[in-house]
């Protein structure tokens, strides 16, 4: 808890416009995205204006980043692969056509330019290995003086965690998403779908406003919505922030060898390190990639040191700055 207080503290002094009232909102959305106006003025004792002015002002000041919704695109039939390129290219005018390109279809989850080994990473769901595989052809054909080297991995599951800095320990366990492989699919229908277009961007959208937006009736939303989460297409719903105190990395590990019960100790262990905010098992020559928030190299190389010394199956690994994420579709494909 000290330490929770303290950085705080340091968002405060670092941001002028952020003070306790911000950062009070912004833990409450972290524990509950969807948490209403109201609650929020009664639990800080403000008014509900004065809490939706600061709300709308840490939106627009990018703050918060987003209220997005993790819907389980595995159970929809989809496979969920990750890319890592080298470009022979690098300059901002070949990177941009290279994401406009991608950006405009496909089942883009994910586009973030690098530092470190690689240039480009995306995270893209296909419906089987031949959609896949036409994806890169087509990436290659049409920029093929852009595209260079690409190392690739197949997602066995994916863990996304709280911000744990800023969310109490004994809610952690409670707030973890996982999205395994599943070998089973379900099928939505087009109202669904319309639902989890406008959820899965915004999830603070009330039933009200989403029956304007759909035209549809606020009963049915309610009820669409209470399904989708039963039958766990919706897995939960989390609020990314942007936290100038730390930078973003993904960090790759490879492994010596493969037993169940170590990977279930690992990602234990990652889901309560508090730098932790993703991670992912994975086929391919990277077995394990995590998404982190870091001050500086220092907390970085702890990091991989003491992961290291706690799995000796640990082989070698990457460290990937993430300059920028530039497109993140939560809903892709549809």
């Amino acid at each position: 808890m000290k330490k929770i207080n303290n950085h705080k503290r340091i968002i405060a002094k670092e941001n002028n416009s952020l003070d306790k009232l911000d950062i009070r909102i912004i833990k409450m959305l972290i524990d509950n995205p969807k948490i209403s106006i109201k609650k929020i003025a009664y639990s800080t004792r403000r008014s509900v204006q004065v809490v939706s002015y600061r709300l709308n002002r840490l939106i627009e000041n990018k703050t918060i980043r987003s209220f997005s919704t993790i819907i389980n695109m595995n159970y929809l039939g989809f496979e969920h692969y990750r890319l890592f390129f080298k470009l022979k290219k690098v300059d901002p005018i070949s990177v941009r056509k290279v994401r406009e390109f991608i950006e405009s279809g496909w089942g883009v989850y994910n586009i973030s330019t690098l530092g470190g080994k690689y240039d480009l990473y995306i995270a893209i769901y296909v419906k089987n290995y031949i959609d896949y595989d036409n994806f890169i052809d087509l990436c290659y054909t049409h920029f093929p003086n852009i595209m260079g080297e690409i190392e690739d991995v197949y997602v066995k599951n994916h863990y996304i965690y709280p911000i744990k800095y800023l969310s109490p320990k004994s809610l952690l366990k409670n707030k973890i998403i996982s999205i395994p492989v599943s070998y089973e699919t379900v099928k939505i229908d087009d109202v669904d779908k319309l639902i989890l277009k406008y959820i899965s961007q915004n999830c603070r959208l009330t039933s009200t406003e989403l029956a304007n937006i759909t035209k549809l009736s606020y009963k049915t939303i309610l009820y669409r919505i209470k399904k989708l989460e039963d039958r766990g297409i919706i897995k939960g719903y989390k609020t990314f922030i942007n936290d100038k105190l730390h930078k973003s990395y993904f960090i790759l590990f490879s492994l010596r060898y493969y037993y169940k019960e170590t990977e279930q100790k690992m990602f234990n262990y990652l889901a309560t390190h508090p730098l932790v905010d993703e991670a992912t098992k994975q086929f391919g020559a990277w077995g394990v990639m995590v998404h982190l928030y870091a001050k500086n190299e220092n907390e970085i190389k702890m990091f991989i040191n003491q992961f290291r010394e706690k799995f000796e199956n640990i082989k070698d690994y990457e460290i990937l700055p993430i300059i920028s994420s530039d497109y993140v579709n939560m809903f892709p494909y549809y």
